[in-house]
């Protein structure tokens, strides 16, 4: 049996390598997002290693997951003494926790005795997928990580004290990357009131239960206290943490968490129904199709109907993007695992589905990039729910195959996508050679566009002695000068700015940073503006204003 189970592990270990070559060979390629979300993300971590206090000095709303990546990036430095190379580093540490995360997911499988199978070939989901084809740490791949470790280990649950310490472990790290995920400790503590009700257990079991998970989240939870507090005090955090919420884009304060949560989850349907309108008709078809045959208890005919509704969806993705760069592909799989829910229901697949769910809908919230996030997400999630929910026993050989042939085609597309699409072979021309994108190659156009940036960091003149306020959205500016350095994150705001040095007048800044173009808006200053003016005097009377083609650099006299 040991035997047959090594041969079986061969092919999905081959398969491993393979993709963790591919990415590889991949992460030497950059594109117009690395220069701004992937090298949010460096500094994340960055801002830590240099000493900022969290959730005081910068107002990033991704912030947290800095945690997470400082312990790489300070390593980093301790060996280059700087940041130089540094994307390209955290690529390959962040590829390395995934294939390692493959490979427990391939061993964990292991304790499914009917859907072993078909889980093995999800773990290749969570390897090969990156979100908008970056591979690194942030805010979005953690919690999509840690979401598909707590369902491995809900499909595959073993009521022991260690797995529910391990589920606890990871619940942590998903609130802290997106704290939208304590909505998931909720669910636990609901689920194990709903069992005490329905009389499937002990109050005293359901009770060690919780405590369990929430010994596992214990330690991670320390930890962001100290790091929180160590270099600030309680009523500075509380100062901040408010506009921190408010920035553009995560505005959770003015709506309302529960607004907002309808709002995200109206305007992502809204957006898939709208591109998608005959996908959407068909799912809801297909769901219907699967709750008809359901109530006649014929379901073993509906199978075809809904493998073929599924296969039809695909299709038209496929052809209506003309491409495979977009997220969508995974939606069919949405309705795939809605339908074989209703065909194959029992209350464990339901909980598990209501779980995912749950996942997805807290990574709507809590995003700031849109449909194409939490269509990701879906991906991964959606793909695991249709594998699990296994056919009945006549029907196996579809069971372990169709949907592992379907999902490893859905592999090989984005696979693609991230060769035919971002991919520009004519980067090789481009060799980035210094800052932080050292070592990869940029796409004509934006490799010209960086290294003008780089010229204008370098002539300004900014000493590692200054204390810079970056008051727009640039975060290769963070990294480049490698210092302490306070922000407002994201748009460019005048009363944003304002409003964060009036919040900081203990803060001796001698330099401000101003681009004349700002990412993800139509502004575009063509001189020191009135605003610009504003800003600066509020904290100062006499400063020198150097220009540059792309930037401003004000200077404290």
């Amino acid at each position: 049996m040991e035997a047959k189970k090594s041969e079986k592990n061969t092919f999905f270990y081959i398969a491993i390598a393979v993709a963790v070559v591919l990415q590889i060979l991949r992460a030497f390629f950059s594109t117009d997002i690395s220069t701004f979300d992937e090298a949010q993300y460096l500094v994340n971590g960055l801002q830590l290693c240099n000493g900022s206090a969290l959730l005081v000095d910068d107002w990033n709303a991704t912030q947290l997951s800095g945690l997470f990546n400082a312990p790489f990036i300070l390593l980093f430095k301790i060996f280059t003494k700087g940041t130089d190379g540094a994307i390209l580093y955290l690529r390959f540490v962040f590829i390395a926790i995934k294939a390692v995360i493959c490979l427990w997911a391939v061993k964990r499988s292991e304790l499914s005795e009917n859907n072993a199978i078909p889980l093995k070939v999800t773990s290749l989901v969570s390897l090969i997928y990156s979100l908008s084809t970056m591979n690194t740490i942030s805010y979005n791949t953690i919690m999509m990580l840690a979401g598909y470790m707590m369902v491995m280990i809900l499909l595959t649950y073993r009521d022991e004290m260690k797995d529910r310490v391990f589920l606890g472990v990871l619940l942590s790290f998903a609130v802290l990357s997106n704290p939208y995920a304590i909505l998931l400790y909720l669910f636990f503590i609901v689920y194990a009131v709903v069992l005490c009700i329905l009389k499937k257990t002990t109050p005293s079991k359901a009770f060690h239960g919780i405590v369990d998970i929430t010994l596992g989240a214990i330690p991670l939870a320390i930890i962001f206290f100290i790091v929180a507090f160590a270099g600030s005090g309680v009523r500075e955090v509380f100062a901040n943490v408010g506009n921190i919420l408010a920035s553009p884009d995560h505005d959770m304060v003015s709506m309302g968490p529960i607004y907002t949560m309808l709002a995200k989850t109206w305007y992502f349907i809204n957006k898939t129904g709208f591109l998608y309108s005959k996908v959407t008709l068909a799912g809801i078809a297909e769901v219907i199709i699967a709750f008809v045959f359901a109530i006649k208890k014929r379901k073993e005919n509906a199978y075809p109907f809904v493998l073929a509704i599924t296969a039809m969806m695909l299709i038209y993705i496929l052809v209506r993007n003309g491409n495979f760069v977009e997220n969508y592909i995974f939606i069919p799989f949405i309705y795939l695992a809605l339908s074989l829910l209703i065909l194959e229901f029992s209350v464990r697949r339901l909980v598990i589905f209501i779980f995912t769910s749950l996942i997805i809908e807290c990574v709507g919230i809590g995003t700031v990039t849109g449909v194409v996030t939490v269509s990701g997400f879906c991906s991964l999630f959606c793909v695991l729910i249709a594998e699990m929910l296994s056919l009945p026993d006549r029907l196996k050989k579809i069971t372990n195959y169709i949907p592992a042939v379907t999902v490893i085609l859905v592999l090989i597309l984005q696979m693609a996508r991230n060769w035919t699409g971002p991919t520009d072979l004519s980067s090789l021309n481009n060799p980035v050679t210094r800052g932080p994108l050292k070592g990869t190659f940029l796409p004509d156009g934006i490799y010209e566009e960086y290294n003008a940036k780089m010229d204008e960091f370098e002539r300004a003149g900014v000493s590692k002695t200054d204390s810079v306020f970056c008051a727009v959205y640039e975060p290769l500016v963070y990294s480049y000068y490698d210092i302490p350095m306070g922000g407002t994150f994201f748009y460019y705001e005048p009363d944003r700015d304002i409003e964060y040095l009036s919040t900081h007048k203990d803060k001796d800044f001698t330099v401000m940073y101003f681009a004349k173009k700002v990412p993800y808006s139509d502004i575009t200053d063509l001189a020191f503006s009135s605003d610009e003016e504003r800003i600066v005097k509020t904290v100062w009377k006499n400063y020198e204003v150097k220009e540059f083609p792309g930037s401003f650099f004000v200077f404290k006299r």
